[in-house]
């Protein structure tokens, strides 16, 4: 069985994450946030733990993000078709209690996505999917239609053990580095 949850995810730290509630109990406002995330070494040992999954590109902004919980999640035809890049796997360490929100409020926001993703191991690739260049997927004013696809689709499924894993914050290499 897979599970999809969708959802427009915002940032104004140029970063969105998933995140494991239980590894961030102790952050309950932007004090604790700041002496736990604040600085990109401090951010990058939590993605080496599994604790938290960077959707990074470096950009502020309000993101739909599709995420698809399974034993094989797969990207469809039309994701394929609009794929621009692809992640290598990142891991992530779920006491089964996981969620996505903008970096900042890793911890303690409102409004961050609870996400179906069991307890355990998984590994965790990111998409970043090109909605745009799908016709009719933009109303004249430049808004997408309902039936436009997200801007990021994360796949999540148990850990397959073979690692290693990537524990960059920057999710997605630039052009030529990869």
């Amino acid at each position: 069985m897979t599970i999809e949850i969708k959802a427009v995810v915002k940032t104004s730290s140029g970063m969105l994450a998933l995140w494991d509630a239980e590894a961030f109990a102790g952050v309950v406002d932007y004090d604790t946030w700041e002496a736990e995330l604040c600085l990109d070494e401090d951010i990058q040992n939590r993605v080496r733990a599994g604790d938290l999954v960077p959707i990074n590109i470096e950009s502020d902004g309000a993101f739909e993000v599709l995420v698809r919980y399974g034993n094989d999640p797969v990207l469809t035809e039309r994701e394929v078709e609009h794929l621009v890049v692809s992640s290598q796997p990142y891991l992530l360490v779920s006491s089964g209690d996981v969620r996505l929100s903008g970096i900042e409020g890793v911890g303690w926001a409102d409004d961050a996505v609870d996400l179906a993703v069991g307890a355990g191991e998984h590994d965790v690739v990111l998409h970043i999917i090109d909605w745009h260049a799908e016709p009719g997927s933009t109303t004249e004013d430049g808004n997408p239609t309902p039936h436009a696809l997200p801007d990021f689709v994360v796949l999540v499924s148990p850990a397959s053990g073979d690692g290693p894993y990537r524990d960059e914050l920057l999710t997605f290499p630039p052009p030529g580095l990869s």
